[in-house]
């Protein structure tokens, strides 16, 4: 394991279950995307998706990463309380 918390997260992205609220913004993007590529041309929006995607994924798992730190710097502290 070259590093975990990378793995969780992937793993945690492979097994989400998108919400229909979630689909109906796809769907939404997509006729937004689809009039982009009449206008653009589709290998242009497309490698901008690309890139888009690769920033959001880094933004999701820095996002995680500082959640799972929270979450256990919470963890600690709730450890050092006397019962």
């Amino acid at each position: 394991m070259k590093d975990p918390l990378r793995e969780i997260f992937e793993h945690f992205q492979d097994v989400h279950s998108p919400t229909a609220e979630y689909w109906a913004l796809c769907r939404a993007e997509e006729d937004v995307l689809n009039q982009a590529r009449s206008v653009m041309g589709a290998a242009f929006v497309d490698e901008l998706l690309r890139r888009s995607a690769d920033v959001n994924w880094q933004s999701e798992y820095e996002w995680f990463r500082e959640g799972f730190r929270l979450g256990a710097a919470l963890i600690l502290e709730a450890g050092s309380f006397p019962a």
